[in-house]
């Protein structure tokens, strides 16, 4: 009997401890993002979106995670041709996104990682030309581009299960006719918590 407590304490405790070491490594997430985009297109477009994340880390190193997220913030430009007023506007509808993601511990709370996935962006060109006291009618382009994606970035663990994170990600490139191509990057502020 005196042999047998001791057995059933040290399992009890090995139990616990694995357990708790399962917990930190296997958890679902959650998080909020704000994306700050670049369109090499030689001009200075602001495409802003802001989304949610929902993420499972399997271990330390290796999650999956998606992301969705819905444009804030658009283009908009004035032009004039042949005496007529004209506008155009471009927005980012929507974005999804699908990355595997490996993580490498660097110091107790912080670790930087790598993205890499598949991502889909759905833009809105919008143009509206006004003929003198003819009222205008918009011209609307709506167009999505698809395909990998891959990004860098750090996270810290600011409280228990709470990280904040920064990335960098190329998206798919933007084809909006035979002639126009242009990269898209992504700059990505957020939170996560787990669960």
């Amino acid at each position: 009997m005196n042999n047998i407590l001791p057995m059933v304490l040290t399992a009890a405790a090995s139990f616990l401890v694995f357990k708790t070491q399962a917990a930190d490594e296997n958890s679902w997430y959650l998080g909020a993002q704000y994306n700050l985009h670049e369109i090499d297109d030689n001009s200075d477009k602001g495409l802003n979106t802001l989304g949610a994340i929902a993420g499972y880390q399997y271990n330390e190193y290796f999650g999956l995670e998606t992301r969705f997220n819905i444009g804030t913030s658009g283009y908009y430009k004035t032009f004039y041709i042949r005496g007529s007023k004209g506008e155009y506007k471009e927005d980012i509808d929507t974005q999804v996104s699908l990355f595997i993601k490996a993580s490498y511990p660097i110091y107790t709370a912080l670790n930087v990682y790598a993205l890499a996935g598949v991502a889909k962006s759905k833009h809105d060109l919008t143009i509206i030309e006004s003929h003198n006291d003819i009222r205008p009618t918009p011209y609307i382009i709506s167009y999505s581009e698809s395909g990998f994606s891959y990004g860098l970035g750090l996270n810290y663990e600011v409280l228990p299960n709470f990280k904040v994170f920064i990335d960098y990600k190329i998206l798919p490139d933007l084809k909006r006719d035979s002639l126009s191509i242009s990269s898209l990057n992504s700059l990505s502020f957020g939170v996560n918590y787990s669960f």
